[in-house]
């Protein structure tokens, strides 16, 4: 389930209702999180993108 604005979050939380955040932190809620770090993962992710596709590929050449 997808909920915004935070107070819904809140409001559910309050009620009791179990639930993990996913990729969101509300100030002052204290439930299960699951982050991602968009900026370290594009940093892994550029160097293996930039080799394979600078790399030109010919199948008659290639070992």
């Amino acid at each position: 389930m997808i909920i915004s604005p935070s107070d819904h979050v809140t409001h559910l939380h309050q009620s009791g209702m179990p639930m993990v955040l996913i990729d969101r932190q509300v100030p002052g809620l204290k439930v299960d999180t699951v982050l991602v770090d968009n900026e370290h993962g594009s940093a892994e992710a550029w160097p293996a993108t930039s080799e394979r596709s600078a790399k030109p590929e010919n199948p008659s050449t290639d070992p």
